[in-house]
């Protein structure tokens, strides 16, 4: 009777209130995240982008709204993306052109799933990784410089121990990077 609609009336309640709680909280999580979080369709439209988006490449998330995100990408970095979207789930390196025409270094990790309607659709949470790549390429460059130099190149560890050499090094004292490792460098 009266009791149970009136007890069916007050756990729907309850459950919606559950429900509101618990979207309130994962809306603040994903709108509070340092992190770009979105979500695309299969065809890899933009159908939700957070508010980091704005922050870190320039567009307002509305902007972004029916947008490929595979146009945003360098060149060089969506056939990688291509074969990624493929998979279940997968993490990836690429590069986003921010609104003024720059390109930024991300990585991303992405996972598929489908609506209660069946319709595929795949959430990425991508991470600023520029520093890091930028840093990478420098120590790179770093690192041929003094592969390449055409003076001798000796590092040691604190207590004064070989740690590497350069090609010239082996070249003019005749000992390999093998046979330095660990000696002091009066060798």
């Amino acid at each position: 009777g009266i009791i149970g609609i009136s007890r069916d009336i007050t756990d729907r309640k309850t459950m919606l209130e559950c429900l509101c709680a618990s979207e309130e909280r994962y809306r603040l999580l994903v709108e509070n995240s340092n992190d770009l979080v979105c979500e695309l369709d299969k065809e890899g439209l933009f159908l939700y982008a957070s508010p980091n988006y704005l922050t870190l490449l320039g567009y307002e998330p509305r902007e972004l709204l029916g947008v490929c995100a595979f146009d945003l990408m360098h060149p060089g970095s969506v056939p990688d993306a291509l074969e990624k979207f493929a998979l279940p789930s997968a993490t990836l390196a690429f590069r986003y052109r921010h609104k003024d025409g720059s390109w930024r270094w991300f990585e991303a990790n992405g996972r598929k799933y489908k609506t209660s309607g069946g319709e595929e659709r795949e959430v990425l949470i991508s991470r600023d990784i520029t520093g890091r790549m930028e840093s990478e390429q420098r120590l790179r460059q770093l690192s041929q410089a003094v592969e390449h130099s055409p003076v001798v190149v000796v590092i040691t560890d604190r207590k004064g121990d070989i740690e590497y050499v350069n090609p010239k090094f082996t070249q003019s004292s005749g000992y390999t990077l093998e046979e330095a490792i660990g000696k002091n460098p009066r060798i």
